[in-house]
């Protein structure tokens, strides 16, 4: 990706060498992690800055915008078909630009997508008519999970908050407490219960943030990168404070993205400034621990 910042990042749900990304350069790239190379590409209208694969592969949908020189097709989604790239739907009902997109758990019957206008559109992700949007909050909406079920959503805002809704309703749900032990299918949001130990001492909060964590399909792993450069790994769930991790070193710039292969065997990283994607080989050494080769 060759200009402005990388945000996007999404792998593919069963082949362990896919992954894609798309940035403010408006090209959606698909990577093989094996050899390293882009197998193919295509170039949208728009910045882009959160995409998803549809749960069977076929399909990855893009949600537009980011740029501020470049609004006019902001919050817009399309539909790719993944092996030529070529668009097959496109939509807006948000008039702000999207920042993560999720299909829900098992065949992926809904797909969500937040937005800076501090809402998430539900559509039906076969005829992608909108069935349901989230009560508005007052400040944009980073990323959010599903629950394990497909009943609930969690997200983080731009204002350090973590909240839940109902997919039925849409509407919050004001006592987080209700579902402090609900499991979610994905774990993309950088405050709750089984995250908080990623986050530095509150003296030292105000130089670190953690700006994307992503846990493991099937390992106890959590992997965070903050926005220093910084990328470690956490036995997960990690609620205690100053627990051991792992570093991965080499990023040097603020992490937008970390996220899991299919397999566990790889874990991706970007960089939103420099944009720099970086590949690290998990290789399990005992029970206890993981060591980490780059």
């Amino acid at each position: 990706h060759s200009m402005k910042e990388l945000w996007g990042m999404a792998m593919h749900p069963s082949n362990e060498d896919l992954f894609a990304t798309t940035g403010d350069d408006t090209i959606v790239r698909v990577w093989n992690i094996k050899t390293r190379s882009v197998v193919r590409k295509t170039r949208l209208d728009s910045a882009s800055r959160a995409l998803a694969w549809s749960p069977d592969g076929k399909h990855l949908c893009v949600g537009l915008g980011g740029d501020s020189a470049m609004m006019v097709k902001d919050g817009t989604f399309v539909i790719l078909d993944s092996a030529k790239l070529d668009v097959t739907h496109e939509d807006r009902k948000s008039k702000m630009w999207l920042t993560d997109i999720k299909y829900s758990p098992g065949e992926g019957g809904l797909v969500g997508m937040s937005s800076t206008d501090g809402r998430i559109y539900i559509h039906d992700s076969t005829s992608f008519d909108l069935k349901i949007v989230t009560a508005k909050i007052p400040t944009p909406i980073m990323m959010f999970d599903w629950d394990s079920a497909g009943e609930h959503l969690q997200c983080t805002s731009t204002d350090w908050r973590l909240l839940f809704f109902t997919v039925e309703d849409g509407k919050q749900v004001t006592s987080n407490s209700k579902l402090r032990d609900t499991v979610w299918d994905t774990q993309t949001c950088t405050l709750g219960w089984n995250v908080q130990g990623v986050w530095p001492k509150e003296d030292q909060a105000a130089q670190v943030n953690v700006a994307a964590v992503d846990r493991a399909h099937k390992k106890n792993i959590l992997a965070a990168g903050s926005n220093d450069g910084q990328v470690k790994l956490y036995h997960f769930p990690t609620q205690i404070k100053e627990m051991g991790f792992i570093e991965a070193e080499g990023n040097s710039n603020f992490v937008s993205k970390v996220r899991f292969s299919a397999t566990d065997d790889c874990l991706v990283t970007m960089g939103a400034h420099n944009r720099v994607i970086m590949q690290y080989r998990l290789r399990e050494r005992n029970k206890s621990a993981a060591d980490l080769n780059k």
